[in-house]
């Protein structure tokens, strides 16, 4: 299977990985595998998306982009979502370029371990910020 989505250990980061051709069809898998891990009293969800052995055509990543738009559940689009997309093909740049005229900010970094490092930083900060009781 060209994705696979897991959830960290007592972390509300899920991180998927692509590989190979990665279609609209595998974006639906990732967006249903996503949505059957997060928690009801998840406030905030960081999903990494590690594209760097996936090497899809820009036509397939405008297809994904097309159905990432249109679909509910834990799409690209989805507020409780913060994404972090690992690589540095175009179509990752195509990709983030979109969704961000769509409002959608999504993060762009070539190194996971770095990604890993900013999603954990974000929700630390996220976390301070809540009211405690």
């Amino acid at each position: 299977m060209p994705a696979t989505v897991q959830r960290l250990p007592d972390e509300p980061i899920l991180v998927a990985t692509l590989t190979g051709k990665f279609t609209a069809e595998d974006a639906l898998e990732v967006f249903r595998r996503s949505t059957e891990l997060i928690n009801d009293d998840d406030a905030i969800i960081y999903r990494i998306t590690d594209a760097r052995e996936a090497d899809s055509t820009l036509p397939e990543m405008m297809q994904t982009v097309k159905v990432a738009a249109e679909r509910s559940g834990a799409t690209t689009g989805d507020p409780r979502i913060n994404v972090i997309l690992v690589g540095k093909t175009t179509w990752l740049n195509f990709m983030r370029n979109n969704m961000q005229t769509r409002g959608v900010e999504l993060g762009l970094v070539t190194d996971f371990d770095l990604a890993l490092k900013t999603a954990r930083v974000q929700i630390a900060a996220f976390n301070e910020k809540q009211p405690t009781a």
